[in-house]
């Protein structure tokens, strides 16, 4: 049980940050408009490009809090996990939308995404590649 469970919680490390969540996060990636972010899960520390980031990121918190739950949820010790990891390499583009729209600007972002866990006993890991497309709508 406990080998199956790690297998899914390093897949759902990817799956969490490209959710619809990301959104929160979405005018840090605006404004940054590439790069490699490196999220410690166990420690809640990030860096981008090699470097503190210096500032808060909500999917890294989203990500650690499921984590935490998702381990007592499933009686498996804190202390078994030596390091718990995701990097994410992304690239964000915005469009201008079509005139006659109400779609302003269309926002893509490409994510490449590598996590993983180290236990006392294996490495698991998982790696994905998402394009997500976000549309701005003007309001009537």
């Amino acid at each position: 049980m406990r080998r199956k469970r790690i297998n899914h919680q390093v897949d759902v490390f990817c799956e969490i940050f490209s959710g619809w969540k990301l959104v929160n996060d979405m005018d840090t990636l605006i404004q940054l408009k590439q790069g490699e972010f490196f999220f410690d899960i166990k420690e809640k520390d990030v860096k981008l490009n090699n470097k503190p980031f210096g500032k808060d990121f909500n999917m890294l918190f989203e990500i650690a809090d499921w984590f935490e739950k998702d381990l007592a949820d499933n009686n498996i010790l804190e202390t078994s996990i030596l390091k718990a990891t995701l990097i994410v390499d992304f690239k964000s583009t915005v469009f201008d939308g079509k005139p006659k729209s109400r779609t302003k600007k269309i926002i893509e972002i490409n994510l490449k995404m590598k996590s993983s866990i180290l236990t006392d006993e294996k490495k698991y890991f998982a790696e994905k590649e998402k394009i997500m497309e976000y549309h701005y709508i003007e309001k009537k």
